[in-house]
């Protein structure tokens, strides 16, 4: 999963999901959060809804995340990872994911495919040159297109949602408990939000949500062997 934080944030993917009667996502948002690791600024990561695109056939809203390291510590560890993921602008569905991950002597490429009607998907590896074909739910999501699949839930405190995950590996379960309400202070300001833990698994993690209609992202925590990484928004643009 490495240092990144949206690989990090790995709560997926509900099976049994009702929408909104809103999308709370537009062409041209952009979120901009200030990454750090132990209290120091280690990099910036930049999600944003870059607009519409016809893939195979159906409309989709092309999402783009992309965190990397400031000059400072990338003398010390490199990073730059894109994710781009294409999803359905009627359920929110991914139907094409690209990652690229770059550690300087550390580079992947992969490619998913995902047909939501038949249950089935296909994972590229561009530096092995293979192909796999796996299972998946009717409702299968990628790390990136789950953080706007989710703001677009009824999201409360006590909730517990049940997540499927397609990622470079296959496929994961994984389930996330809405914990509680507190105030959050980011960069960008104070306000009440939720706080959403994956539970069930060896990783900690925790993401706070506005408790506005829009669910906005304001805050990401992951544990690493590192330390303490942690995602603040800092900048929120339409």
């Amino acid at each position: 999963m490495g240092i990144r934080i949206f690989f990090s944030i790995i709560f997926i993917f509900i099976s049994s999901l009702v929408f909104a009667q809103e999308h709370f996502l537009c062409a041209g948002e952009k979120f901009t959060y200030e990454v750090r690791l132990l209290g120091f600024k280690i990099g910036t990561q930049i999600d944003q809804v870059l607009g519409k695109e016809i893939i195979n056939g159906e409309e989709t809203y092309h999402l783009k995340s992309e965190i990397k390291t400031n000059p400072f510590f990338s003398k010390f560890y490199y990073l730059s990872e894109q994710i781009d993921s294409w999803v359905g602008t009627s359920n929110l569905l991914p139907v094409r994911t690209i990652m690229d991950i770059d550690r300087k002597k550390y580079r992947r490429h992969y490619e998913f495919s995902m047909n939501h009607t038949d249950k089935k998907a296909t994972i590229f590896n561009k530096q092995q040159q293979t192909t796999e074909q796996v299972d998946i739910t009717a409702n299968t999501l990628d790390s990136l297109s789950l953080i706007y699949y989710l703001r677009n839930q009824e999201l409360r405190s006590g909730n517990l949602y049940n997540f499927t995950l397609l990622t470079r590996s296959g496929v994961e379960q994984v389930k996330v408990k809405i914990v509680k309400e507190e105030m959050v202070a980011t960069p960008y300001g104070k306000c009440p939000a939720l706080m959403a833990k994956q539970i069930g698994a060896d990783t900690d993690i925790v993401i706070w949500f506005s408790t506005d209609k829009t669910h906005i992202p304001v805050k990401i925590e992951v544990k690493t062997e590192a330390g303490l990484l942690i995602a603040y928004l800092c900048k929120k643009e339409n």
